[in-house]
């Protein structure tokens, strides 16, 4: 079974096979889109080999359009979102509280929005740990608190457009914001 630690507003998923996977998307019933989710196994699954679920988590930039955007339409839409923290590495059950010991084999994070059109918000992932890209890109630094562990996200700042409220204008600025050349 892939999900060792479910608990309150964490789970812990081992990624050895498609399956696994699957859970995961299981698990982010609500808020990630199938078409939003075979991009992210696409790209991530012969690099993730934990991922640390954050479920009820509050997202800035999503609170900000739900209080000023979502909360006014007439659709239940959630104000909290889920953040899929990614590593490169297995962490047992054990060690879940000891992620700061990980830095060097976490990938990153993404923000999962519970919005029926494009659910990935906020994520930060490194390309120097994922196969599947490959060149030169810009990248940004972002401290990551994770049940009392501190880390760092580094990687190119990416938001999808949902076509409502987050749109060109505002990806392109969530995009840019804190990007150096490294």
């Amino acid at each position: 079974m892939p999900v060792f630690f479910k608990k309150g507003n964490h789970v812990l998923i081992q990624t050895d096979s498609d399956e696994d996977w699957r859970s995961f998307f299981d698990c982010c019933d609500g808020y990630l889109i199938q078409r939003d989710f075979d991009r992210l196994f696409e790209y991530l699954k012969d690099d993730v080999k934990t991922i640390v679920l954050e479920k009820g988590y509050y997202d800035a930039d999503y609170r900000n359009t739900y209080y000023n955007f979502f909360s006014h339409k007439f659709a239940g839409y959630p104000d909290t979102t889920l953040r899929a923290n990614f590593f490169s590495r297995r962490i047992s059950p054990q060690m879940l509280f000891k992620l700061d010991r990980y830095q060097e084999y976490y990938i990153g994070f993404s923000i999962i929005r519970p919005n029926r059109v494009a659910s990935i918000g906020r994520t930060l992932l490194n390309p120097g740990k994922l196969t599947q890209i490959s060149g030169y890109i810009c990248m940004a630094e972002y401290p990551v608190h994770i049940l009392g562990a501190e880390l760092v996200a580094k990687g190119f700042p990416y938001i999808s457009q949902d076509t409502d409220v987050t749109v060109c204008a505002h990806a392109a600025c969530c995009m840019l914001d804190g990007v150096q050349i490294f």
